[in-house]
This record gives C-alpha cells, structure tokens and sequence, in this order.
C-alpha cells in the first residue's frame, strides 16, 4: 500500500532529506488509514510544497500547480471534457480558486543545518482572504477565509462527491485486480467499493479487506491479468528465498542501494516517477502492466534472479557482505507439509507457492528433471534421506541445496512468477 500512494502522489525525492525521510514515514504509517486526511496531510508536506511548488504559491502569485494536479491526480480526476477548460468533475475555475485556497504554506529551516526537521508553516500574511467560489462541478461551493484550515475545507468539499470514491477505488483496482475495467466491473465492484469507502468516511482499511478477500478478486479469470511492477517482482524473489538483513546499518543500507539500483535498472526508479502521474504502466491505455517487460528490462529480472538464488545476492561494496539466501530453510518448510522425499511433492509445492497459474505437464516435468538433475526420482529420494541423516553436513547438503536454487532460478525467470 505504501507503494501504490508512492505512485498516486508520485513525489519525486527533493535536495532536502529530512523532508523525504518525512513524506514516506507518513504514506508508510497510514496507507491503511483514513484516504481524506492522508490527502490533507500530503498538502502540506514539505516534499510536496516543494514538488508543486506550493511554497512559492502566495497571494502576489498564485500558482496552480498543485491545485491542478489534486484535482487530476489526488482526487477526483478530469472525466470527460465537456468544452475548454471544463470537464465532467471540475474546471478551470477551480483549480485557479483551489490555488487561491492554498497560499501562505511556507517551510521552515529549509536547507538549514540545525537538527529539527524541516517543517511547513502557514503564513497568514500571504495567503489570499478572499471568498473562493467553486464551479457547478461543486455545486457551486463557497470557501471563506479559514486561515491555516481553509485548504482543509477545500479538500472537504471535493470528497463530497461520489466521483472521487469511485476514482480512487478504480486505482486501488487497477493496482490489485486488472488494468482493464469495463461496464460491468464499474458497476458491480467499483461502485460497491466507493460505496463501503464512503460508508466508511474514507477510511482505506475497509476497502482493501473487502476487495482481498472478495470471489471477484480469486476469480480465475483475473488471475495473471497484471505483470508484476520491478518493485514487486524483487521484493518477492528476496523475501520468498529467506534472505534476511541482520548486518551492521551501514553494510544493510550498501545492499539495499544495490537493490535500489537494480529495480531501476528494470524500469522503475522507486525515488523518481518519470511524472507526476507516477509510474505509465499503471494508467497508460491499452498496454499499462505490460510496460514493464521489454527485451531490457526481463534480462535485468533474469540476472536477479540468478543473483539471489544461484550467486548468493549483491553483496555490500566494502563489507562483502549479501543476502543470505537459504533454499534449504524453504525446503525444510516444504517438509512439514508433505513428504519432500518425493520430488514431485517439492515441485508441486513450488508451483504452489510462486506459479500464480498452474504449470503444463511439460513444465512441471522440466521442473523435476532439473530438481533431480535428470536422475529417476528415487535418486532424489536417497539423496534427500542421506541430507536428513545428516543435516549439519555440506557433503549432503550442499548438493540438494543447490538443485533447489536451480529450480528457483527457472521458477523466478518463468512468465508465471511474473505475473499476478
């Protein structure tokens, strides 16, 4: 969740740590909360008036950058145009009296060298008191001088609309469920989750549950209809292979910068969304999802995952330290399900676990001959009993350790871990 907010406010890292150590504490600390406030308390954010420039938006010089983009992005979202500069959910007569609202925020200890994080502050003496009037979109709504609350107001009267539950719900759908949302998706699930988020009083939690754990949402049909972002591809390979990080701050922070650099290099730079719309493959029509994958970006997933399951993971550049990957750690939780002495058992609990499809005979086959490197299956069966007479023995570990990793390794490069 704190991913999916990453994308929909989708600020790009500012020259000001402290205020992006403070953006991403707070989607982490409430991307199960209340979406209403989130939205109020990412206005004000030092890493967003600084990204739309709402620390130079000021009654002398309104500027609409932000305005615009709530509206756009945050919110409610255009709709169809109806004519210049209106559309079906707003106008341009709101976005230049939604910057009027938002004048005066201004930062504090900005590029200062004291300790206090940098903080936002309003500035009465700049901020527009006029009365803001708001097209018919809203009713024609009227936001009076509040002082420091009156973007608060504001933000008040957009959730007032039913487009904006439905607007952020189709996100949350596209996110989890399929790129693609047709008539009948719009009407018996959107609508239905706009419903339980205003209910609610936009609480996310809800939202998220019902979704999750609905029959839509296991349907088969949908089932592999989205490929996974590099994010998600990445996080998956490392926390599914037992590869904790218990080293030193420093030795941890030089493997997850390697990491960081590693899901860039397939296409997505976490710190830096091409635009302020986030990342394309979740909104650009017909191909969204299927942007991820190119002849570049599948051959970087494909080092990965040799990386992590055949070479031990990127290790630190000074320490020499990596992720520790432990196939034999996934093994043994294999064996307290079913006997992993049968191969077949192993693989078929593999496919159980990562295949988010169901593997053909012939790739289930693949997988066994390489899980018992292409002996008959009672090989595996003797090789497996002498590990477990033996545990604490490299002679008897090492081999069945490293058939495991061969079959992760194909697993992880297999189109049916790409996709979820």
């Amino acid at each position: 969740m704190t991913l999916f907010w990453q994308n929909h406010f989708a600020v790009e890292l500012t020259n000001e740590p402290r205020a992006n150590y403070r953006f991403f504490s707070l989607l982490y600390n409430n991307c199960l909360g209340n979406v209403k406030q989130l939205v109020k308390d990412v206005t004000v954010e030092p890493a967003m008036l600084l990204f739309l420039n709402g620390n130079s938006n000021t009654l002398y010089s309104p500027n609409e950058n932000f305005a615009r983009e709530l509206l756009e992005l945050y919110t409610i979202g255009k709709g169809a145009q109806i004519g210049p500069g209106d559309y079906t959910n707003y106008t341009e007569q709101d976005v230049a009296e939604g910057a009027r609202i938002m004048t005066g925020w201004q930062l504090s200890t900005y590029n200062a060298t004291s300790l206090p994080l940098v903080a936002p502050y309003f500035n009465a003496f700049l901020h527009d008191t006029g009365t803001k009037t708001l097209s018919a979109a809203f009713n024609n709504a009227v936001i009076t001088d509040n002082a420091a609350q009156e973007y608060a107001d504001f933000i008040d009267v957009i959730f007032t609309q039913d487009e904006c539950a439905k607007f952020i719900c189709r996100k949350l759908y596209r996110f989890f469920v399929n790129s693609e949302i047709d008539t009948t998706i719009e009407t018996t699930v959107i609508d239905e989750l706009a419903n339980t988020l205003v209910t609610n009083n936009y609480a996310i939690s809800p939202v998220i549950q019902e979704l999750l754990t609905s029959q839509h949402f296991y349907d088969i049909t949908y089932r592999g209809a989205i490929i996974k972002s590099p994010a998600e591809y990445m996080a998956g390979v490392y926390k599914s292979v037992g590869a904790p990080l218990n080293y030193d701050i420093q030795s941890n922070g030089e493997i997850l910068t390697t990491v960081y650099y590693i899901t860039g290099g397939a296409g997505m730079d976490y710190f830096a969304p091409p635009n302020v719309g986030g990342w394309t493959a979740y909104y650009l029509a017909p191909a969204f999802s299927r942007l991820w994958i190119n002849s570049a970006y599948i051959k970087t997933r494909f080092d990965l995952s040799d990386w992590i399951t055949l070479y031990n993971g990127p290790s630190a550049s000074s320490s020499g330290l990596n992720f520790e990957n432990d196939a034999m750690e996934l093994l043994n939780s294999i064996a307290t399900v079913t006997n992993a002495a049968d191969p077949n058992n192993v693989v078929q609990q593999l496919e159980i676990l990562f295949a988010c499809k169901p593997y053909g005979p012939s790739q289930f086959a693949g997988l066994k001959s390489i899980l018992t490197n292409g002996l008959p299956d009672f090989e595996w069966t003797i090789q497996y009993n002498d590990y477990l007479a033996n545990p604490g023995d490299p002679v008897f570990s090492e081999p069945v350790e490293n058939r495991v990793r061969q079959v992760l390794s194909y697993i992880f490069k297999s189109s049916e871990y790409h996709i979820q």
